[in-house]
């Protein structure tokens, strides 16, 4: 569907909110999108919307199933160590409390950030906002909330942790056995569960269904 004419569009629609474009800065007046149209910044082209009505529904749904498996990726066993006949199992934070005992505080703050902090937050943050929304209710602090989104999503980084426990599977398989636990298994849906809730969250949609709540 082609682009919208944000300016003429905008002076018929009553639902029309401004947009200032990350690009440019211009100050842009988007009107309602409907499924498959898109917004851009009449100046140098930029996206700033795109029509997407089941969006906060979708990100609620994979909000929930992120939980659920950001649970288990945690909460179980993610690896195991056999060596000499010896076992030894980990979770994820095994690893990072290991890393701060060895005083690499500024690697294992890092880690804890980016592989544990960020996600719980930017999945609770989903599950904050998308709920109350779908319901078309307004909770408290949603501006916060909504911030905290995207702040959230710039610093989770499963993708990176996921390629540091393969390069340590492949240095150390020769020396020790290596093992799988649940964690370990859904840690791959789990980055592709959060890969799809980022690629589906909009949040004008998001600020569409506050300004429409109010």
């Amino acid at each position: 569907m082609p682009p919208v004419d944000t300016q003429a569009a905008a002076v018929a629609s009553p639902g029309t909110l401004w947009s200032a474009c990350e690009s440019c800065d211009l100050l842009v007046r988007v009107p309602p999108l409907r499924r498959g149209e898109t917004a851009q910044c009449s100046r140098c082209g930029q996206v700033l919307g795109r029509g997407r009505p089941d969006s906060i529904r979708r990100t609620l749904a994979l909000a929930l199933a992120a939980l659920l498996l950001y649970t288990v990726a945690q909460s179980a066993n993610f690896m195991s160590f056999e060596l000499h006949g010896r076992i030894q199992e980990a979770r994820i934070l095994t690893g990072i409390l290991a890393l701060f005992a060895d005083g690499k505080w500024p690697l294992a703050s890092l880690i804890l950030l980016t592989a544990v902090v960020a996600p719980l937050c930017w999945i609770l943050a989903l599950l904050y906002v998308s709920l109350p929304l779908s319901l078309r209710r307004v909770p408290p602090g949603i501006v916060p909330a909504l911030r905290l989104c995207q702040l959230a999503q710039d610093w989770s980084m499963l993708e990176v942790f996921l390629l540091a426990i393969i390069v340590t599977y492949v240095k150390m398989a020769s020396l020790a056995h290596i093992g799988f636990g649940p964690g370990c298994w859904v840690f791959v849906p789990l980055i592709l569960v959060l890969a799809a809730a980022g690629s589906g969250y909009d949040s004008r949609t998001f600020w569409d269904r506050l300004e429409s709540a109010r």
